[in-house]
């Protein structure tokens, strides 16, 4: 038997059954504990990668962009019957609009 410290009597079978217990659990909350922190890493990980592939997103839609205006300006120089200035101002400034491309 062993005694509790305000005196109290506990079998050995029961003291050992609940010594094993706690170390049953103990070693599962680590067992958690150690999922659950390779779970974040590879959440931080895919979040990074993430955010490399917006800017990467970003980077090629304002390529794209700047390449599809610079076609469409290409296009309308060689249309017969508009001006260099109708060009720049009516319909260049209405594709920008539409595309939502500040000029």
């Amino acid at each position: 038997m062993e005694a509790f410290e305000d005196g109290e009597f506990v079998r050995h079978a029961d003291y050992a059954a609940l010594q094993a217990e706690n170390e049953r659990l103990q070693k599962l909350c680590y067992d958690y504990s150690g999922h659950n922190q390779r779970i974040i890493k590879r959440a931080m990980e895919e979040e990074v990668e993430l955010l490399k592939l917006r800017a990467e997103n970003a980077r090629l839609r304002k390529a794209g962009d700047a390449m599809e205006n610079e076609l469409f300006r290409v296009i309308l120089m060689e249309l017969p019957g508009l001006g260099k200035e109708d060009i720049n101002n009516q319909y260049i400034a209405a594709w920008l609009a539409a595309k939502g491309v500040q000029p």
